[in-house]
């Protein structure tokens, strides 16, 4: 891995240094800082300035190699502190299209071609194409609440991998986790996060009209990225049982006409290295491809007391190749391999601990035995761990899909996949550095999914518009886990599957000139199973249930003008029923049976706009969504979510702009249980982050341990609160409640508590 880095250091400064913190560019330009900056080296000066700004650089070493900036001093804005360190170097900065600021040598004349390219940067937006519905559409006339976000603005915002779409899309959390599978997404508050090998999500995740049967899949870097598509509320009747929340729909980028190239190196100041590189262009008069590949490095930011080692690291690879044939012009072909493997060594650090906390209740546990040199706040990098954790996840998939194009103008349209996915992870589960009281738990799972839709397509832009299809998954999932030797001692193996079969279909009709009617519907039989050995009781189960269901959705939408749309929907999703396969499953368990399916009922009313000349795009959607049963792992029952989805987009001179409002509707905040003793509610936390510790989600499956149906259980006490560092400066995950409080408090129940 360092011989790695040494290449990519060298590289990086051979092409360019990129020095991004993830800024509002407009913002930084009209803003004061405080600079200290003395003469120094204008490289480092450079790097001084991006940290104080917070502001993205782009510079070759060759131009700054000799020079000496002048030293800057006091309160100024960016731009004026950059004017003074360029002073006398001969180098002018140029804002880019991606808000990045790049250096280079000063033209002997004014170029024309500046002043001509910031006029076309003045264009009315361009017209955005989804899929979102199975066809092509543009995104102003498909009556769903839907954010698209395009791979130029991804770039822009630094969005470089699956959990940074939180960065640019309103509605959407993202819950990564220390453990691969203990993943989560959520969409208006609704999502799923279950310590069940068969937990089924409420928020689909597709990519280039596959789907990802499980979550942890999606979670990589976004490379080579064409655009994404975030759909809000239930989407069941096109995509199945696990739209029940919401769909996000990313889509790669095709092969090109011509040969092209890119390639891309960033080095960031907190160590970071990303190489991508992407060749794409034609074989033949009928066949083309797409390779591209990344890496990443990330040492970390949280640093183990015990060994000095750098922890809340991760090393991603993710590798995809596209053939695109099309030997007529009725006939497309195209098959795509993909493979990821990440790396990483995820910590917590303690933002509140009572002086007075024992480990598990023993008096000589206490925080200067367990946790030598720590001391708890919203600033501690510090853990204490004498278990190295790890989660290392590998998977590799391939998709083809076969277009036809039909006589009366009509399409068939065959999309096969298969996917194998295997992960690995092991925690220290009693978060400290007692070797007294030493709990760890290891687990692999390995996961494989096969798929198959053949859909049909009537044309588009008749009276009536319909699109059919049928849909075919098979999906095992197996996992082997062991947790002890002190406390919540585990050792079992279980494996689930799932059959579904199903068939779609959606019709618009336009039943007046400017209003059009929508009907949809599907029907779906799911088949699922189970085995579950548990290893330490010598005892072993297994079973099987079926679910049939109707799902449908039923539309209007009426256009006053070209750019002006209403529409308002009710549609229903759905949830598979789930077997809790996790530590403790019994005999009681196997007999309950399965988890009852979870089920919403949604209605929408929205408002889709473009003003100033389509310059500006206001958009605004109305909710109101009933979950029952909802799969929680605190307990289930009914639960409610409602709320305005609002979003403006702006465009003009270079410059775009976006912005988003949701409230999903009143909700109490759990705060997080960690270990140790009884700690306040109100942990502090910085203006303008989220509390650590609370959490806006629900915790998705279903109660089983004590507590009638429909209610909560009560909250166990707090002891200490714990979080994930981003490298960002901001929360990037949060514990588990249920297992943080059962890693270190005897007090708290069993088996609901103890994850595998």
């Amino acid at each position: 891995m360092h011989s790695l880095r040494g290449l990519y250091r060298t590289t990086a400064l051979a092409a360019a240094i990129a020095i991004s913190l993830g800024a509002n560019t407009a913002l930084a330009q009209t803003r004061s800082y405080a600079f200290d900056i003395p003469a120094e080296p204008l490289s480092q000066a450079l790097r001084d300035y991006g940290r104080a700004t917070q502001q993205q650089l782009l510079f070759t070493e060759d131009l700054t190699a000799g020079k000496t900036a002048s030293a800057v001093k006091g309160d100024l804005s960016a731009e004026a502190a950059l004017q003074r360190l360029l002073a006398g170097t001969g180098l002018v900065s140029v804002r880019t299209e991606r808000g990045a600021i790049l250096l280079q040598r000063a033209p002997t004349a004014a170029p024309q071609s500046v002043a001509a390219a910031a006029n076309a940067e003045a264009e009315a937006l361009s017209e955005i194409v989804v899929t979102s519905q199975k066809r092509a559409e543009n995104v102003q006339d498909v009556p769903l609440a839907i954010s698209v976000v395009s791979g130029a603005q991804l770039e822009r915002a630094s969005v470089r991998e699956f959990g940074d779409l939180v960065k640019v899309t309103p509605s959407l959390g993202i819950r990564q986790s220390d453990q691969p599978s203990a993943a989560s997404i959520s969409i208006r508050g609704i999502g799923s996060f279950a310590f069940t090998l068969a937990a089924e999500p409420s928020v689909a995740v597709q990519i280039d009209e596959v789907p990802v049967a499980f979550q942890a899949r999606a979670f990589t870097d976004l490379a080579d990225i064409e655009r994404v598509e975030v759909l809000r509320g239930p989407q069941s009747t096109l995509y199945g049982k696990n739209a029940s929340a919401g769909l996000i729909n990313i889509v790669t980028r095709d092969p090109t006409a011509e040969l092209t190239g890119r390639a891309a190196v960033t080095v960031t100041s907190d160590e970071e290295y990303r190489l991508g590189l992407t060749l794409s262009g034609p074989l033949s008069d009928t066949l083309r491809f797409r390779l591209n590949g990344s890496y990443s490095d990330f040492d970390g930011n949280v640093k183990n007391v015990v060994n000095g080692d750098t922890l809340n690291g991760s090393t991603n690879t993710t590798l995809r190749g596209k053939l695109v044939w099309r030997p007529t012009d009725k006939v497309s072909a195209n098959l795509t391999l993909n493979y990821a493997k990440t790396d990483a060594d995820p910590a917590f650090t303690y933002l509140r601990l009572s002086p007075n906390a024992r480990l598990r209740g023993n008096a000589t546990q206490t925080p200067a035995v367990v946790m030598p040199g720590i001391t708890p706040g919203p600033d501690n990098l510090q853990t204490a761990l004498n278990e190295t954790p790890y989660a290392r996840s590998e998977a590799f998939g391939q998709s083809l899909r076969v277009a036809w194009e039909l006589p009366s103008e009509h399409s068939l349209v065959s999309v096969t996949s298969n996917d194998h996915f295997v992960t690995g992870d092991k925690l220290d589960s009693d978060r400290t550095a007692s070797t007294l009281i030493s709990n760890t738990g290891v687990g692999k799972s390995r996961a494989n999914m096969l798929t198959q839709e053949v859909r049909l397509l009537s044309p588009s832009g008749g009276p009536v518009t319909y699109t059919v299809g049928l849909y075919y998954g098979s999906s095992t999932i197996k996992r082997a886990y062991k947790r002890g030797p002190v406390f919540s001692l585990a050792d079992w193996k279980a494996a689930a599957g799932s059959q579904q079969m199903a068939a779609f279909g959606q019709l618009d009709w336009r039943v007046l000139p400017r209003t059009t009617a929508t009907l949809g519907a599907r029907a779906q039989r799911e088949d699922i199973d189970y085995w579950f050995a548990d290893l330490r009781a010598a005892a072993a189960w297994s079973g099987g249930a079926k679910d049939d269901v109707v799902t449908y959705r039923l539309g209007l939408k009426h256009e006053f003008t070209d750019d002006l749309m209403a529409f308002g929907s009710v549609s229903t999703g759905h949830k598979g029923q789930v077997y809790d396969l996790s530590t403790g499953f019994n005999q009681a368990r196997a007999d309950a049976g399965p988890v009852a399916p979870e089920k919403s009922l949604s209605f929408e009313a929205g408002l889709r706009s473009q003003l100033l000349d389509r310059r500006l795009t206001l958009n605004a959607t109305v909710f109101h969504v009933d979950y029952d049963n909802l799969q929680s792992q605190g307990g289930r029952g009914r639960r409610r979510a409602a709320g305005p989805d609002q979003g403006r987009q702006v465009r003009g001179r270079g410059r775009r702009a976006g912005a988003g409002r949701h409230r999903p509707g009143r909700r109490r905040a759990r705060p997080l249980a960690a270990a140790g003793l009884a700690v306040p509610r109100s942990a502090h936390h910085r203006p303008g982050r989220r509390r650590p510790g609370a959490d806006r989600r629900e915790h998705a499956l279903p109660r089983r341990h004590g507590g009638p149906p429909g209610r909560r259980r009560e909250d166990p006490p707090v002891h200490a609160l714990v979080r994930r560092p981003d490298r960002d400066g901001g929360w990037r995950c949060d514990a588990p409640p249920d297992e943080r409080g059962a890693a270190l408090d005897a007090d708290l129940p069993s088996p609901s508590d103890a994850r595998g």
